[in-house]
């Protein structure tokens, strides 16, 4: 029974108040977390803080698989830069019936890659809620850039972008942390500037349907009845 008392004594009075005085230093130095802590309580926060914790991890390591896959298909279209005549994939990209072969553009990576980059920041910070919106715009920009690739770069065996986890109920901020090591992606896709080199010859645009129908006239013209 002492050893009780002795306990209770050493932990004060369970208050809100109190409860948020004893958290942790990192998260008193957060307003906008003591003020939520003053509002539900210590215990309460530390289950929201573990479910945004985990929501935050995921959603970080979410941003390091598609930073590797962006810049895996990069690193393809650098390689196409560079082949030169051991591969001459201007001769399909001037065909002019093979639209979907156009020329490498590595530096197309790089919208995404920031909208990627600016997403992990608000989220190393604890910003959830920011931090996944900024995600949907990251997904967007990786999306246009995957349509816009050239079909000479081969992309079946790399991921797209799939759904986001949603945020757990009533936690939109949580603890910051450190950005992980695979965030230095975004800056080796960001400085990147390969150009694609001068095709020797440039896609020819089909003849208009109507010359066709001349050129079939002409030829039938010696024939048709009433001529010479």
């Amino acid at each position: 029974m002492a050893e009780r008392r002795d306990s209770g004594r050493r932990r004060g009075p369970s208050t809100p108040e109190a409860d948020a005085a004893r958290a942790p230093a990192t998260v008193r130095s957060d307003p906008r977390v003591a003020k939520l802590a003053r509002a539900v309580g210590n215990d309460a926060l530390r289950a929201r803080f573990a479910a945004g914790e985990a929501c935050r991890d995921e959603l970080l390591a979410h941003v390091v698989e598609r930073l590797r896959d962006i810049r895996e298909l990069q690193r393809r279209e650098v390689d196409l830069c560079h082949r030169g005549s051991s591969f001459p994939w201007w001769r399909t990209v001037a065909d002019p019936g093979k639209a979907e072969f156009t020329s490498p553009e590595p530096t197309r990576w790089h919208e995404a890659a920031r909208r990627y980059d600016r997403a992990a920041e608000r989220l190393c910070q604890g910003d959830l809620r920011r931090g996944r919106a900024l995600l949907d715009d990251a997904h967007e920009a990786e999306r246009r850039a995957r349509e816009a690739l050239t079909a000479l770069v081969d992309a079946h065996d790399v991921g797209a972008p799939g759904a986001l986890p949603e945020l757990p109920a009533a936690t939109e901020v949580t603890g910051a942390c450190d950005p992980p090591p695979g965030l230095s992606l975004a800056r080796e896709i960001l400085s990147v500037t390969t150009e694609s080199p001068e095709i020797p010859h440039r896609k020819r645009g089909r003849d208009p349907w109507w010359t066709l129908d001349e050129d079939e006239e002409d030829e039938e013209e010696p024939g048709a009845p009433g001529g010479p």
